[in-house]
C-alpha cells in the first residue's frame, strides 16, 4: 500500500482522489494494526484531498469523515469524534442514504 501511495502521487498528483483512496486503505491497514499514530495524519490528507476534489458535501467525504470519527473513539477522544461522526450523518441524510458498505 505504501508502494501505490508513492506511485499515485507521483504519477497523478498530490490532490488526486485515487490518492487519498489509497491514503484511507493505508490507514485502515495501520488502524487495524493499532498504529493509530501512523494512521491518523494519512485519514486527514485523504479527507482533506476529497474534501478538496469533490467538495464538502460528497459521499466519499463523509466515509473519510466515518473512518476518522472511529480513530478517534478508539484513542478516547470521543467528543471530536461525536463532531465528525454528525458530520457525516448530515451528508448521508443530505445525500438521502445511510452510511455506505466497505
Amino acid at each position: 500500500l505504501k508502494r501505490a501511495v508513492a506511485i499515485d502521487e507521483t504519477g497523478l498528483g498530490a490532490e488526486h482522489p485515487s490518492l487519498a483512496t489509497d491514503l484511507a486503505n493505508l490507514a485502515a491497514l495501520y488502524s487495524a494494526q493499532g498504529k493509530y499514530p501512523e494512521a491518523e495524519p494519512l485519514i486527514i490528507r485523504a479527507l482533506m484531498i476529497r474534501e478538496k476534489a469533490l467538495g464538502p458535501d460528497h459521499p466519499n467525504v463523509a466515509t473519510s469523515l466515518e473512518h476518522y470519527a472511529a480513530l478517534l473513539r478508539a484513542t478516547g477522544r470521543v467528543g471530536e469524534a461525536e463532531r465528525l461522526a454528525a458530520r457525516a450523518r448530515a451528508i448521508r441524510a443530505k445525500h438521502g442514504k445511510g452510511r455506505l458498505p466497505g
